[in-house]
Protein backbone atom coordinates (compact mmCIF):
# COMPACT_ATOMS: atom_id res chain seq x y z
CA UNK A 1 0.00 0.00 0.00
CA UNK A 2 0.96 3.35 -1.13
CA UNK A 3 2.10 5.82 2.31
CA UNK A 4 -1.37 7.62 2.88
CA UNK A 5 -1.72 7.73 -0.58
CA UNK A 6 -5.68 7.94 0.22
CA UNK A 7 -4.78 11.29 1.46
CA UNK A 8 -5.04 12.57 -2.45
CA UNK A 9 -8.62 13.42 -1.48
CA UNK A 10 -8.41 16.01 0.84
CA UNK A 11 -5.97 18.60 -2.19
CA UNK A 12 -9.36 18.43 -4.81
CA UNK A 13 -12.35 18.16 -1.98
CA UNK A 14 -13.45 21.04 -2.44
CA UNK A 15 -13.87 20.23 -6.19
CA UNK A 16 -15.90 17.05 -4.93
CA UNK A 17 -19.46 16.31 -4.03
CA UNK A 18 -21.52 12.83 -4.34
CA UNK A 19 -20.36 9.18 -3.08
CA UNK A 20 -16.84 8.45 -2.00
CA UNK A 21 -16.00 4.76 -2.35
CA UNK A 22 -13.85 2.82 -0.70
CA UNK A 23 -13.37 -0.79 -1.84
CA UNK A 24 -10.53 -2.43 0.87
CA UNK A 25 -11.98 -1.54 4.09
CA UNK A 26 -8.59 -0.29 6.05
CA UNK A 27 -9.47 -1.47 9.33
CA UNK A 28 -7.94 0.21 12.47
CA UNK A 29 -7.24 3.99 10.89
CA UNK A 30 -5.89 5.28 7.90
CA UNK A 31 -8.09 5.19 4.59
CA UNK A 32 -11.39 4.31 6.08
CA UNK A 33 -10.61 6.68 9.10
CA UNK A 34 -9.85 9.56 6.55
CA UNK A 35 -13.01 9.04 4.55
CA UNK A 36 -15.50 8.25 7.11
CA UNK A 37 -14.04 11.82 8.51
CA UNK A 38 -15.41 13.98 5.80
CA UNK A 39 -18.54 12.24 5.65
CA UNK A 40 -18.80 13.47 9.18
CA UNK A 41 -17.56 16.76 8.85
CA UNK A 42 -19.13 17.96 5.08
CA UNK A 43 -23.00 17.10 4.49
CA UNK A 44 -22.22 16.71 0.68
CA UNK A 45 -20.43 13.61 0.83
CA UNK A 46 -21.70 10.05 1.19
CA UNK A 47 -18.98 7.49 2.12
CA UNK A 48 -19.44 3.67 1.25
CA UNK A 49 -16.94 1.18 2.47
CA UNK A 50 -16.61 -2.22 1.22
CA UNK A 51 -14.94 -5.21 2.42
CA UNK A 52 -15.40 -9.47 2.44
CA UNK A 53 -13.51 -9.51 5.86
CA UNK A 54 -15.23 -10.01 8.94
CA UNK A 55 -12.68 -7.77 11.19
CA UNK A 56 -12.71 -5.09 8.57
CA UNK A 57 -16.84 -5.04 8.75
CA UNK A 58 -16.65 -5.11 12.22
CA UNK A 59 -14.39 -2.26 13.10
CA UNK A 60 -16.25 -0.10 10.30
CA UNK A 61 -19.50 -0.62 10.92
CA UNK A 62 -18.88 0.17 14.77
CA UNK A 63 -17.45 3.42 12.92
CA UNK A 64 -20.41 4.01 11.28
CA UNK A 65 -22.52 4.22 14.25
CA UNK A 66 -20.74 7.43 15.16
CA UNK A 67 -20.49 9.05 11.38
CA UNK A 68 -23.71 10.00 9.70
CA UNK A 69 -23.71 9.62 5.71
CA UNK A 70 -21.61 6.49 6.01
CA UNK A 71 -22.78 3.40 5.20
CA UNK A 72 -20.74 -0.52 5.03
CA UNK A 73 -21.59 -3.33 2.89
CA UNK A 74 -19.77 -6.66 3.69
CA UNK A 75 -19.26 -8.11 -0.28
CA UNK A 76 -16.63 -7.94 -2.69
CA UNK A 77 -16.50 -4.55 -4.92
CA UNK A 78 -17.95 -6.07 -7.87
CA UNK A 79 -21.10 -7.34 -6.34
CA UNK A 80 -21.87 -3.92 -4.58
CA UNK A 81 -21.13 -1.96 -7.95
CA UNK A 82 -23.18 -4.35 -9.74
CA UNK A 83 -26.27 -5.06 -7.77
CA UNK A 84 -26.14 -2.44 -4.88
CA UNK A 85 -24.92 1.09 -6.00
CA UNK A 86 -27.54 0.97 -8.98
CA UNK A 87 -30.53 1.65 -6.32
CA UNK A 88 -28.42 4.50 -4.71
CA UNK A 89 -28.69 7.76 -5.67
CA UNK A 90 -25.72 9.76 -5.42
CA UNK A 91 -22.88 9.99 -8.10
CA UNK A 92 -19.51 8.98 -7.47
CA UNK A 93 -17.05 11.74 -7.04
CA UNK A 94 -14.17 9.44 -5.59
CA UNK A 95 -13.32 5.99 -5.08
CA UNK A 96 -10.24 4.50 -3.72
CA UNK A 97 -9.35 0.94 -4.90
CA UNK A 98 -7.62 -0.77 -2.45
CA UNK A 99 -8.79 -4.55 -2.21
CA UNK A 100 -7.89 -8.00 -3.76
CA UNK A 101 -4.25 -7.85 -2.44
CA UNK A 102 -1.09 -7.66 -5.04
CA UNK A 103 1.55 -10.06 -4.03
CA UNK A 104 4.65 -8.76 -5.32
CA UNK A 105 6.82 -12.20 -4.81
CA UNK A 106 4.07 -13.85 -7.45
CA UNK A 107 6.55 -15.85 -10.08
CA UNK A 108 9.64 -15.41 -7.96
CA UNK A 109 12.23 -18.28 -6.96
CA UNK A 110 11.92 -20.40 -3.74
CA UNK A 111 9.22 -21.63 -1.36
CA UNK A 112 6.13 -19.00 -0.77
CA UNK A 113 6.21 -17.25 2.33
CA UNK A 114 4.03 -18.02 5.19
CA UNK A 115 1.74 -15.29 5.17
CA UNK A 116 0.98 -15.39 1.40
CA UNK A 117 0.16 -19.33 1.58
CA UNK A 118 -2.37 -17.94 4.53
CA UNK A 119 -3.77 -15.10 1.93
CA UNK A 120 -4.27 -17.76 -0.52
CA UNK A 121 -6.15 -20.19 1.63
CA UNK A 122 -8.52 -16.88 2.41
CA UNK A 123 -9.37 -16.19 -0.71
CA UNK A 124 -9.79 -19.83 -1.62
CA UNK A 125 -12.57 -19.91 1.85
CA UNK A 126 -14.17 -17.25 -0.18
CA UNK A 127 -14.24 -18.85 -3.69
CA UNK A 128 -11.76 -16.45 -5.26
CA UNK A 129 -8.50 -17.25 -6.93
CA UNK A 130 -5.30 -15.38 -5.24
CA UNK A 131 -3.29 -14.02 -8.34
CA UNK A 132 -2.11 -10.95 -9.77
CA UNK A 133 -3.85 -11.53 -12.74
CA UNK A 134 -7.53 -12.49 -10.59
CA UNK A 135 -6.66 -8.75 -8.46
CA UNK A 136 -6.25 -6.84 -12.14
CA UNK A 137 -9.57 -8.38 -13.89
CA UNK A 138 -11.87 -7.75 -10.33
CA UNK A 139 -9.75 -4.35 -10.51
CA UNK A 140 -11.40 -3.99 -14.25
CA UNK A 141 -14.64 -5.29 -13.52
CA UNK A 142 -15.23 -2.28 -10.65
CA UNK A 143 -13.74 0.41 -12.78
CA UNK A 144 -16.31 -0.56 -15.50
CA UNK A 145 -19.15 -0.86 -12.83
CA UNK A 146 -17.93 2.75 -11.19
CA UNK A 147 -18.19 5.06 -14.60
CA UNK A 148 -21.34 4.36 -15.02
CA UNK A 149 -22.25 6.03 -11.78
CA UNK A 150 -19.51 8.69 -11.95
CA UNK A 151 -19.85 11.93 -11.38
CA UNK A 152 -19.48 15.36 -13.70
CA UNK A 153 -15.96 15.43 -11.49
CA UNK A 154 -14.52 12.05 -10.72
CA UNK A 155 -11.63 10.34 -9.38
CA UNK A 156 -10.31 7.08 -9.00
CA UNK A 157 -7.53 6.06 -7.21
CA UNK A 158 -5.86 2.53 -7.34
CA UNK A 159 -3.44 1.40 -4.89
CA UNK A 160 -0.60 -0.95 -5.83
CA UNK A 161 -0.28 0.33 -9.25
CA UNK A 162 2.95 1.52 -10.74
CA UNK A 163 4.59 2.01 -14.03
CA UNK A 164 8.03 0.61 -15.47
CA UNK A 165 8.52 2.38 -18.73
CA UNK A 166 5.40 2.51 -20.56
CA UNK A 167 3.73 -0.49 -18.96
CA UNK A 168 1.90 -0.66 -15.79
CA UNK A 169 1.41 -3.11 -13.42
CA UNK A 170 -0.11 -3.96 -10.34
CA UNK A 171 -4.11 -3.73 -9.45
CA UNK A 172 -5.12 -0.88 -11.96
CA UNK A 173 -2.62 -2.35 -14.36
CA UNK A 174 -5.58 -3.26 -16.85
CA UNK A 175 -8.12 -0.61 -15.64
CA UNK A 176 -5.88 2.38 -16.39
CA UNK A 177 -5.47 1.47 -20.20
CA UNK A 178 -9.50 0.98 -20.36
CA UNK A 179 -9.94 4.22 -18.89
CA UNK A 180 -7.03 6.69 -20.73
CA UNK A 181 -9.15 4.79 -24.18
CA UNK A 182 -12.23 6.91 -22.53
CA UNK A 183 -10.74 10.14 -22.11
CA UNK A 184 -9.81 9.71 -18.10
CA UNK A 185 -6.66 11.30 -17.71
CA UNK A 186 -3.92 10.69 -14.94
CA UNK A 187 -4.11 13.64 -12.10
CA UNK A 188 -2.10 11.56 -9.55
CA UNK A 189 0.85 9.40 -9.66
CA UNK A 190 3.05 7.93 -6.76
CA UNK A 191 5.11 4.84 -6.43
CA UNK A 192 2.41 2.42 -6.00
CA UNK A 193 -0.50 4.45 -6.27
CA UNK A 194 -2.20 6.28 -9.52
CA UNK A 195 -5.46 8.13 -9.97
CA UNK A 196 -6.81 9.23 -12.73
CA UNK A 197 -10.24 12.32 -13.48
CA UNK A 198 -12.98 12.68 -15.42
CA UNK A 199 -12.49 16.54 -15.57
Amino acid sequence: MGANNHHHILSVMDDLSGAIIEIGTAAWGGSTDCFATLAACHDRFTFHTVDTGDGPHAYASALAKRIPRMLVHKMTGEVFLSEVYPSLSHPICYAYLDNYDWNYDEGKAGPEQDWITEQRRSYEAMGLEYSNAASAQAHLMQTMELIKFAGPRCIILYDDTYQIRSKWHGKGMIAIPHLLEKGWKIVEKTDLSVGLSNY
